[in-house]
């Protein structure tokens, strides 16, 4: 008879671990790849860094291609607005930076919300633009 090589339980001679010693490690490994999706879950909502999990993921994992494309659109939200301030300021620059202002707020509101889905595992849209799909 061996010994199990974590918790030194007897068992059986072709094995290493005991299967409570298995059980543990799986759990482990589990919540390590768990823990890795959601990083990328939460790269997606940090600017242009939505590249990272869109390119390295599997396009079968629906809940990190739907913040990608939360990502996406909150990019491509701050991106026209950016540019509207900067236009309307060389027009009018006190409503230029206004808009600029209200831009960044919503943008970072957006962000923590997103980043707050992530963290409880939820797949909820953001307000206002969420609803739009760019990626399936």
């Amino acid at each position: 008879m061996k010994y199990c090589n974590n918790c030194g339980k007897e068992i059986p001679d072709d094995q290493k671990l005991c299967e409570e010693c298995k059980k543990a490690k799986n759990e482990k490994i589990n919540n390590e790849i768990n823990k890795n999706i959601n990083l990328l879950a939460i790269l997606a909502y940090l600017g242009l860094l939505f590249i990272v999990p869109l390119v390295v993921c599997d396009k079968n994992n629906k809940f990190v291609r739907f913040h990608v494309n939360q990502g996406i659109v909150l990019f491509i939200f701050s991106l026209v607005f950016n540019l509207l301030s900067v236009v309307v300021f060389f027009i009018l620059p006190i409503i230029g930076y206004i808009i600029g202002a209200v831009e960044s707020i919503f943008t970072l509101a957006f962000v923590i919300v997103g980043v707050v889905n992530v963290c409880k595992e939820e797949t909820k849209p953001l307000p206002i633009i969420g609803k739009i799909n760019i990626i399936k």
